[in-house]
């Protein structure tokens, strides 16, 4: 469980919560409606006149998300940094989001496995994940006026990347320890992955001196 639901007064959040812990660990097409209800402890009734059906309940979860991350996004502080400071800052902030949050990876990769049908559905999404993309340009952008990061770098790339070197991770953390023969969430191993991910961006994005 992601979630603890025990002291959510609302119903409707906490089936939202519920639908999230249960989406996360099953996906959606294993997910079931009868164990968000059971774990809500309310009846299937509810469920739909909150949110119809199973595949709205799943596109408010996809928003719910997102929008969880990006709002966190915004209220990242950058004043005062230099720009090699500001993406050391933000690259933190997405690696912890990701360490403390697997759900978020979880419930996005459900998604892709259902090749992004329901995120198409969703009049909230393209808005909600518009700032993503301009935020990353702001940074590059203040580095590329002052020589500090290459001037062709794509911002679209970085945030690929940055997601790449981070989700992965996580998401494969329990066949990649079979693997190697590691805990890859050891406090060490999630150290030693943050440093290589700042190293790994930053040998790219960096003016040869």
């Amino acid at each position: 469980m992601y979630f603890d639901t025990s002291n959510v007064q609302s119903l409707k959040e906490k089936l939202l919560l519920c639908a999230i812990n249960e989406f996360a660990e099953y996906g959606y097409e294993g997910a079931r409606v009868d164990n968000i209800v059971k774990a809500a402890n309310c009846s299937k009734q509810t469920v739909y006149h909150h949110f119809g059906n199973k595949e709205n309940l799943f596109i408010e979860v996809l928003e719910y998300s997102w929008n969880d991350i990006r709002e966190k996004e915004r209220h990242i502080d950058f004043s005062g940094l230099s720009p090699v400071q500001s993406m050391e800052k933000f690259i933190d902030f997405t690696w912890d989001y990701f360490v403390q949050n697997p759900w978020f990876i979880k419930i996005i990769h459900s998604e892709n496995q259902s090749r992004g049908e329901h995120y198409k559905k969703s009049l909230r999404l393209p808005e909600i994940n518009h700032s993503h993309l301009e935020l990353m340009e702001g940074l590059l952008e203040e580095g590329k006026k002052q020589n500090i990061f290459k001037q062709d770098i794509d911002p679209l790339q970085v945030n690929i990347s940055l997601a790449a070197l981070g989700g992965y991770y996580i998401l494969n953390q329990h066949t990649l320890g079979l693997v190697y023969h590691i805990n890859m969430v050891s406090p060490e191993a999630l150290e030693t992955r943050r440093r290589v991910i700042k190293e790994t961006l930053l040998s790219w994005l960096l003016v040869a001196k």
